[in-house]
C-alpha cells in the first residue's frame, strides 16, 4: 500500500500548485516527507529481517543444545507405538520433555517424532497425559510439512514455518 502512495505523490503534488501557489515550507516538506517515509519503511524491513534471521539462529542453537542433552540413545530404546508409556525411559524422557518446554518462555509444544518409511510419527511430547493435545506415542503426523521430512532426509536440525495445522500455526 505504501508504494503506490508514494508513486501518487507527484500527481498530488502537481494538482495542488495548480490550486494555490506552495510556500517554500511546504515545497521542503511534500518532498522531504515521502523520502523520510522511505528510509523509514527500508529501515523497518531491514530491521524485521535482522531479528527474524535472529531469532531463527537462536532456535536452531537451542534446538542443538538440546538435542545434545537428550541424545539419541533414549529413543533406539523406544517403538513409536502406545507399548513405550510402559517404557521406564518414555517417562524419564516425559519429564525432561515438560521440563524443558517450561523452561523455555515461548514454548508450547516439545516433542520428539520419527519417522517409518514416509510416516512421520510422534514418540511422545511435553502435554500432560490428562491434556487434550497430547501426541501419544505412534501417533501419525500426517500434516505436509516439507522441512520435517528434510531433517529425517538430512539428518540434520532445520527450523521452519510459520505451519499451520489442527493444532495452530507453528514455528519449529
Amino acid at each position: 500500500p505504501f508504494l503506490p502512495l508514494f508513486l501518487l505523490q507527484p500527481a498530488i503534488w502537481r494538482q495542488y500548485c495548480r490550486l494555490r501557489k506552495p510556500n517554500p515550507s511546504e515545497v521542503i516538506l511534500i518532498v522531504l516527507f515521502p523520502i523520510l517515509l522511505l528510509i523509514g519503511w527500508i529501515y523497518t524491513n531491514v530491521t524485521g529481517l535482522s531479528t527474524e534471521t535472529k531469532m531463527w539462529e537462536e532456535m536452531q542453537v537451542k534446538v542443538a543444545a538440546l538435542t545434545g542433552y537428550m541424545g539419541a540413545d533414549p529413543f533406539l530404546q523406544l517403538t513409536g507405538t502406545p507399548e513405550d508409556k510402559k517404557n521406564p525411559i518414555y517417562s524419564s524422557l516425559k519429564n525432561r520433555f515438560q521440563s524443558v518446554c517450561q523452561s523455555i518462555p515461548d514454548c508450547r509444544f516439545f516433542y520428539a517424532m520419527g519417522r517409518k518409511e514416509e510416516e512421520l510419527f510422534f514418540y511422545l511430547d511435553s502435554e500432560p497425559e490428562n491434556s487434550p493435545d497430547i501426541s501419544q506415542p505412534g501417533d501419525i503426523y500426517d500434516e505436509p510439512v516439507p522441512y520435517v521430512h528434510q531433517v529425517f532426509e538430512t539428518g540434520k536440525a532445520a527450523t521452519g514455518g510459520p505451519t499451520y495445522d489442527k493444532w495452530g500455526v507453528w514455528v519449529s
